[in-house]
């Protein structure tokens, strides 16, 4: 297998997910006991949160442990947000991120999505978005269609200096790109742990800013406090309503010891690559793909239409089947974004995106190219 979907998730999984997983499930529940079982469970939590601390440059109790980068992006959006706030987004989102957006403003939310220019929103674009009720801005930090990185210190620099909440969504970077909240001022941050930061699906991230303090969109049980009719006050046991992942952030934590030993390395081997496919692909002369800003383009995706001998677009699932049936794995169709392909011009056909990471090889890249030519009639 030939594995170029890691923007969907990653392949293979970091060296360790799967045993720490494996022992972690004679752990028991965090919170709910004295004996080893439950202890053991309460170090793997304290685990990952003091890793991903450590990544995002947050304090460990403003860890939130979720079960994906939606879960996180629901908790934020939806505990800052009030009837008579304005918040604004982009055009280049995920429905991890329109969706809650589009349910708060049934609740009364005012919402302003800002129009990007070639894959990039301008820091100016979301000035000129500001009211005086604006709360929030959510935006993502890439594009998972497009590969394109938005100016995050810059937009982080506007939203602060004018009391506004920005909540990024970092499925496609976290692990690649740095976000520190020591430097850039955000309100917080939601991850998946299963794309970049090589664990496994079902665990999260919500990263919060010093102060902010989202009201709980989940309520239940958290092991403490309990005559407390309301959730706990402390974090992050506030946000983490009902019995965490354990085997899950076991793994977590494990691959979160892989990413930072790598120091930002994996970013630059996965982007030879995908340069390489997206020049070979240009190359060929049967691949159309959006014009974006080439200076912002800067995590390994490489997404658009295999042209046939007439320059007509193939049917993007028909080539996914194809490269699939040839032992190549990659996505077609609108990976949940679907504003970006109103503005791509491809609603009505989604795009073939290829995603490679670290792992790839120079053979790997070649032999789909050939595969694409093959499928294209070359």
């Amino acid at each position: 297998m030939i594995y170029l979907d890691n923007a969907a998730t990653s392949w293979p999984k970091a060296p360790g997910v799967a045993e720490a997983m494996t022992a972690a499930l004679g752990a028991g529940n965090p919170g709910r006991g004295a004996h080893d079982q439950a202890l053991d469970a309460g170090r793997i939590l304290l685990r990952v949160r003091t890793r991903a601390a450590r990544l995002f440059g947050a304090a460990p109790e403003r860890v939130i442990l979720t079960h994906s980068a939606t879960h996180g992006l629901n908790l934020a959006i939806a505990g800052l947000l009030n009837p008579g706030d304005h918040a604004i987004t982009t055009d280049l989102e995920h429905n991890s991120v329109l969706r809650p957006l589009y349910a708060a403003r049934a609740r009364g939310v005012e919402l302003t999505i800002v129009r990007s220019e070639r894959g990039v929103i301008s820091p100016d674009a979301v000035a000129a978005a500001l009211r005086p009720s604006t709360r929030l801005v959510a935006i993502g930090h890439a594009s998972n269609v497009l590969g394109t990185v938005q100016p995050i210190d810059a937009i982080a620099q506007l939203c602060v200096h004018q009391g506004i909440h920005l909540i990024v969504d970092a499925a496609q970077t976290a692990g690649l790109l740095p976000l520190d909240f020591t430097q850039t001022p955000l309100a917080a941050l939601a991850t998946g742990g299963h794309k970049s930061l090589l664990g496994p699906a079902g665990t999260g991230l919500l990263v919060l800013g010093d102060g902010v303090r989202p009201r709980p969109f989940e309520v239940g049980g958290t092991g403490e406090d309990t005559f407390n009719e309301s959730m706990p006050a402390a974090l992050p046991e506030a946000l983490e309503a009902g019995t965490p992942n354990v085997p899950g952030l076991a793994g977590l934590a494990a691959s979160l010891d892989v990413v930072l030993s790598a120091g930002g390395t994996h970013l630059a081997r996965a982007l030879t690559q995908a340069r390489r496919l997206r020049d070979g692909l240009v190359a060929s002369g049967r691949f159309w793909t959006p014009d974006v800003d080439a200076d912002a383009w800067g995590v390994p995706v490489v997404s658009g239409l295999i042209l046939d001998a007439a320059g007509q677009p193939l049917d993007v699932a028909d080539v996914a089947d194809a490269l699939a049936q040839r032992g190549i794995a990659v996505r077609g169709g609108f990976h949940c974004a679907p504003l970006v392909h109103r503005r791509c011009g491809t609603e009505a056909s989604g795009m073939v995106r290829f995603s490679p990471s670290h792992l790839t090889s120079h053979a790997d890249v070649d032999t789909a190219l050939a595969a694409v030519r093959e499928i294209a009639g070359l």
